[in-house]
């Protein structure tokens, strides 16, 4: 109805976005608005203007509302920084106790002394979870434990997930650093590098 201003619709807790599409009576008008819009938890209010070609503007509001969502837990968690060359030293390294699980909270994992460093990244169930504990993390040598906590929207759920992650040091016959000083040469040094 082009003579009606407001409209009120209720959505899903998890329609995180719209699409507004309108086409004007008149080619000549304006239309301004449109398009993909978050949708955040309450009530959202989207204007879309219609500026005729005389100058003489009309508002349209639409009032979307969206309850905020009570999910936790997680869609998977990846861990990236695995180098297969370095891991292939045993079998026991670079392997999970179990693959991802949204209910099971605890994974253990052994890496060689090689793997110095490992990036946690969490995939959200929900748009508008907040998760603490992503990131690349710096692994010291024996028991590190990573913890990523999420929480729901509405504040009312919490989920952890902890990974221990064994950096094993036996063995480990690695330089840190490695320079010629006379004459100053820089060679790009790399502990996994081992023919300059």
């Amino acid at each position: 109805d082009p003579t009606k201003e407001e409209y009120e619709i209720k959505v899903g807790v998890d329609d995180t976005k719209i699409k507004i599409e309108a086409r004007p009576s008149s080619d000549t008008s304006i239309v301004e608005g449109l398009g993909e819009k978050d949708v955040l938890a309450g009530i959202n209010t989207y204007e879309i203007i219609v500026t005729a070609e005389s100058g003489e503007i009309r508002t349209y509001k639409i009032k979307v509302e969206r309850e905020a969502s009570s999910e936790s837990k997680l869609k998977d968690i990846e861990i990236t920084g695995i180098i297969p060359s370095i891991c292939k030293r045993g079998e026991e390294y670079c392997k999970l106790d179990s693959e991802y699980n949204e209910d099971k909270n605890e994974y253990t994992m052994t890496v060689p002394a090689g793997i110095r460093d490992l990036e946690f990244t969490a995939l959200k169930k929900h748009d508008y979870q907040t998760v603490e504990g992503e990131g690349v993390k710096r692994l010291k040598g024996g028991e590190n434990r990573i913890e990523i906590i999420s929480r729901s929207e509405d504040g009312t759920k919490e989920s952890r997930y902890t990974y221990k992650i064994i950096r094993d040091m036996t063995g480990n016959n690695y330089i840190d650093t490695l320079k010629i000083i006379n004459p100053e040469t820089e060679i790009g040094f790399s502990y996994l590098v081992t023919e300059y």
